[in-house]
This record gives C-alpha cells, structure tokens and sequence, in this order.
C-alpha cells in the first residue's frame, strides 16, 4: 500500500503563490487581538505592576477547590479594611489574588498582589516602612491563624515592586527583544541577502503579534516568564526560517539563470525540508504539552506561550516569510527588467 506522504512528496507544491490567503488570515488574527487589547486589555503580572506581595500557606489540605474563593475574599476583605496602631488607613486595596499548588496538594498558598498608598509615602523612610509592613503581615497572620489548629497557616510578605523597577523591567524586555532582532537580522543579511533577512524578521514581528493575541485572548499572565518563553521563541522560529532559506539558495544556485522561477525554487526548496519542519516541531510540541498538562502553576506559564509560539513559528517559517521573500525577488526582478528596457531604449536612440 502507498503512503499518503509519500503521493503527497510527489506532487508540484505550490506554496507561495497563495500569500493573499496567509496575510489575509495572519492580518484578521491580528486585528482581533489589537481590538481585544484595546477593550479588554491584557492580564499583566505583577512583574509589571507597581504594588506589594503577600502570600498565606495553608497546610494540612485547608485550602481546597471548594473553600479557595471564600478564603480568598475574608483575606481581601481583612486586608483593605486594615489600619495602623494610631488608626490611620492603609489604604490597602487587592489588585491580583492567584491560588498556587494543585488542588490535592498537602500545601497549598493564596498569592495576593496590592497597592497601598500609606506604603507608598513611606517609601523613604526604611525603617517605617518595615515597621508597617511587619505590621500589616502580624494583623493578617492574628485575623486568620488559629492556634489551636493542628496544620499551619503561615503569613509572609513576598517582596515588592516599584513603578521605578516594573518600568525599567518593561524598557529593558523590549530592548532586550528589538536588540536580538536587529542582530538576527544583520547576521540573515551577512549569511544571505537581504530579501531573506527582511522577510524571517517580519516573521518573527509576526509571531511575537500572534502570541501576544493569544495571551489577551485566553487572559494568561503576561509576566517576565513570558518574556524568557518569547525570546525562546524568537531563536526557534528563525531556526526554522533559515533551514527553508539555506535550502533556497542551494536550490537557486543550481538552477538554470534563463529559466529561474523564484517561486518554482521556494515552493522546491519548502517541499524538501517540510519533513525536518514537521519532525522538529512536532517533537518540541510534545514536550511541551507535557510541561503544560502536568507542570506547576509557574511551568505552565512558561509553556502555553511557548506551545502558541511553536505553532505560529511553523505557520510563518512556512507560509509568511517565504511568500514574503518571492515577493521581494519578484519586485527585483521587475526592477531590474525596467532598467534593462530603459538602458535599451538609450541605446537605440544614440544609434539613431
């Protein structure tokens, strides 16, 4: 019996000459998102927020499926109702509140993100400042651990960031994301040509896109574990991008200059590697969703951009930056064919 893959390798494939389709989808996924982003608005981490961390562990399977929200919500409601020794308001109001640990887990801990302007104002006085968060830690912990209980509920402050330090980790993710695109691109360019370079960076700018409409859609965290997970990314779909373009040029190379179709060369040279494509990706894939289906809270965070991001790559690796390459070519080729016309032309009239 034939293989379907293999009916498949035999046939002409013609890849890039349906780019219309592809930017056309690529183009209605995007502008979901953006509208999405512009009304909803994504899910930012803490990491990108200014405010105060505080975590309660619960020990001893206290804290299960059925209680988590209830408990939750007396901690919220202990807390913004919180004031100092001299009666003066925290001013504590809870942005964020996450369950961490599995369901049938002995230990499991609620994980509240929240402003205080009071804790703000004593952001200059050290000393103050630990007093009242001390404070704040020993009221929580007296409101809510029973002594008399045989498992323990722990209290403790996590840490804190500052509008100052989110927006330096923010400025510094983005730097950190626009530097290893300009480098990739110089080091396409410097490996190939131009065409190529141009076209794996809109791909990657691509699926950076993709990944963020994803994330707004499904309201995942956007935190700095997603920017390590997006850099991943970056480096996993141009390795793709220059697999298929490593390929085109070996296939330009032996074709014919009189009869060279750039299309007929991509769609060649895209059929040939398909194979390595879908192995690799496939591979990568597998164990991710397993990172995803069984990992921790923190493991899945990393892994769902990361399975997004997989998936997009091979999509654009595949079907953008190619057709974006043989437009280019195309263009230069009408170009120069202009120019050859006018050369032409100036000739015969010189003669005339």
């Amino acid at each position: 019996m034939k293989s379907p893959f293999a009916s498949l390798m035999r046939k002409d494939w013609k890849i890039v000459e349906h780019w219309k389709w592809y930017f056309s989808i690529s183009a209605v996924i995007l502008l979901v998102g953006l509208v999405l982003f512009l009304t909803v608005g994504p899910k930012v981490g803490i990491d990108f927020k200014s405010g105060f961390v505080i975590e309660v562990e619960y020990q001893g399977g206290q804290l299960t499926t059925e209680n988590q929200q209830q408990k939750s919500d007396e901690i919220r409601e202990i807390l913004q109702n919180m004031s100092d020794p001299d009666g003066a308001d925290y001013r504590i109001r809870v942005s964020d509140t996450r369950f961490q640990g599995k369901a049938e887990d002995d230990v499991r801990t609620i994980r509240f993100m929240y402003q205080s302007e009071y804790l703000n104002d004593l952001a200059d006085d050290e000393s103050a400042y630990e007093t009242a968060s001390q404070d704040i830690i020993n009221q929580l912990r007296a409101s809510i651990v029973d002594p008399d209980n045989q498992y323990m509920t722990n209290v403790r402050s996590v840490g804190q960031t500052s509008p100052t330090i989110s927006s330096e980790l923010l400025l510094t993710a983005i730097a950190a994301i626009i530097a290893a695109c300009v480098i990739m691109l110089l080091y396409v360019m410097f490996r190939f040509e131009l065409a190529s370079g141009v076209a794996a960076i809109i791909a990657l700018v691509h699926d950076i896109g993709f990944m963020f409409c994803f994330m707004v859609f499904c309201q995942v965290e956007i935190n700095s574990t997603f920017i390590a997970a997006l850099v991943a990314i970056l480096g996993y779909s141009i390795n793709n991008t220059l697999v298929v373009f490593d390929r085109v040029r070996e296939n330009m190379k032996l074709a014919p200059e009189k009869n060279r179709s750039v299309a007929k060369i991509v769609n060649l040279s895209l059929k040939e590697t398909f194979g390595r494509s879908v192995n690799t990706t496939v591979t990568t894939l597998f164990a991710m969703v397993m990172l995803a289906v069984l990992g921790v809270t923190s493991i899945r965070v990393f892994a769902f951009p990361i399975i997004i991001g997989i998936m997009t790559g091979a999509y654009s690796s595949f079907c953008i930056a190619p057709s974006i390459y043989v437009l280019w070519k195309n263009a230069e080729l009408k170009r120069e064919k202009k120019k050859a016309k006018e050369r032409l032309r100036g000739a015969n009239k010189k003669k005339a």
